[in-house]
């Protein structure tokens, strides 16, 4: 790092980014054990460890346009989120949710972590059925897209407060991982795209609208939580757009 004197009439450097990572992010650890019973519960109903059938998924709670439009079963939206179709999607989601939740928890503290995760998951789910009207999804991955999405927002929102070549880094990891996963998503049989990106986006605008100055502590704050109630509007006419969009491509229901 360069060192600029203070009679320089350059610029100072931007202040380094204060964000302590590490300690208890009991929200991380919990989701992560809500998942685990959700699908020890799952095996307790039927589900095989590598695989549960379409059917048994729809009956545990998977999410289903049919059934959450027609039925008026939104509790679907939610509970889906928790449900995997076999331990290796299970791990996988998981390893993910321990990677970015630390990260996502210490910058919008637990609260603000945990409704963030929840809205985002509901909205994933959202886009998904709304984009697949016949299938059948369940999984963890479309909030953990939204950590993804999130931790981009917190990087380019603050940006200028951390050097530019630690910017600039983070960014292209960020960006990578991200793009990696969408190609997986897009060559790899059955996976849900759809949410995966409804997730992200839904994460990034997140990030944005319940950011926090770093000074101040993690706490939900009004404006925080309007941000938050903000983002679940959001989520209503995303589902008409992404609607129009799956009958275009896909034809009429």
């Amino acid at each position: 790092m360069q060192v600029i004197d203070s009679t320089s009439p350059r610029a100072p450097e931007p202040q380094r980014v204060q964000l302590r990572v590490g300690g208890r992010v009991w929200v991380t650890w919990a989701l992560i054990a809500a998942n685990v019973l959700a699908f020890v519960w799952m095996m307790t109903r039927g589900a095989d460890l590598q695989t549960v059938s379409g059917r048994l998924a729809y009956e545990l709670g998977a999410n289903q346009y049919d059934a959450v439009r027609i039925d008026g079963e939104w509790w679907r939206l939610i509970v889906s989120v928790f449900l995997h179709g076999g331990i290796i999607h299970l791990g996988f989601n998981m390893w993910a949710l321990r990677v970015l939740g630390p990260f996502a928890e210490a910058y919008l503290g637990a609260v603000g972590f945990l409704v963030l995760y929840l809205i985002t998951g509901i909205g994933a789910s959202v886009v998904s059925i709304h984009w697949n009207h016949d299938a059948v999804s369940l999984g963890a991955s479309g909030a953990i897209f939204a950590l993804l999405g999130a931790t981009l927002a917190f990087f380019v929102r603050h940006r200028r407060e951390m050097p530019d070549a630690l910017f600039r880094g983070q960014l292209r990891t960020m960006l990578m991982l991200i793009g990696i996963n969408l190609v997986l998503g897009f060559t790899i049989p059955h996976v849900d795209n759809s949410a995966h990106l409804g997730g992200l986006g839904l994460g990034f605008l997140g990030g944005f609208l319940m950011d926090r100055p770093l000074r101040e502590k993690p706490h939900m704050t009004t404006r925080r939580w309007v941000g938050a109630g903000v983002l679940a509007v959001t989520i209503v006419p995303i589902a008409f757009v992404v609607d129009a969009l799956g009958r275009m491509l896909h034809g009429p229901v």
